[in-house]
């Protein structure tokens, strides 16, 4: 599946020789996408409010040739990889003449603004008989430090696709959280293979939790 989208090189974004700085085409390929994503039904801003947003996780791109001021370019961009959580798009950027002017690709996830809750029905499926490595951070929702944490703990998820991501609020699940002996919050339990392999109590940089998790 591809798409074409058509962008006029602005006065703005060129340099004291007259071409378009580099930096910018990169913002060309997400011109490119948000227009392709809009093409086919996937308005970004609608998924934005339904809690659904697609990060830049890595950005690259080639260049060929210059493009110059009000020079009109033709961004092919192709999805080229989706696997429900993670895609790739490829974008080949072409002036009016055929000539390829740049080349480049972005990796994106695809997750929602919150890690998913769970409940203690759902507690031994989803976590002590998961395959992989499980992060369940248990908290509440009065609980500052608690709040300063799951931002990095969602930026953890979006990054670590070996482990599963689950929180458990600590006021709905009281005896969930005596049996792990979480006493104070937040507390991040680690789980693998159905037993805790890591217990991590209190506020962490999100370099201090990676650290954690490469450990496991």
């Amino acid at each position: 599946m591809s798409y074409i989208y058509t962008r006029k090189a602005n006065y703005y974004e060129t340099d004291m020789m007259g071409i378009v700085h580099h930096s910018n085409h990169i913002r060309y390929f997400e011109e490119a996408r948000i227009a392709f994503m809009h093409s086919i039904g996937c308005d970004v801003m609608q998924m934005e409010r339904d809690g659904i947003i697609i990060p830049n996780v890595d950005a690259y791109a080639r260049y060929y040739i210059p493009v110059r001021f009000s020079e009109e370019i033709d961004i092919e961009i192709r999805l080229s990889y989706f696997n429900g959580t993670k895609m790739e798009y490829t974008y080949t950027a072409r002036n009016k003449n055929g000539e390829t002017a740049a080349e480049g690709h972005t990796m994106h996830c695809n997750r929602s603004f919150e890690m998913e809750k769970l409940y203690e029905e759902d507690f031994e499926e989803r976590v002590l008989s998961a395959e992989h490595p499980v992060v369940v951070d248990f908290y509440a929702d009065w609980c500052g430090p608690c709040h300063m944490l799951s931002p990095i703990l969602e930026e953890l998820e979006s990054k670590n696709d070996d482990f599963e991501f689950f929180k458990v609020n600590v006021d709905e699940c009281h005896d969930l959280a005596v049996k792990y002996n979480v006493f104070s919050i937040p507390t991040v339990v680690i789980f693998k293979g159905g037993r805790t392999v890591v217990q991590s109590i209190g506020l962490k940089s999100g370099e201090e939790m990676q650290k954690i998790l490469n450990g496991i």
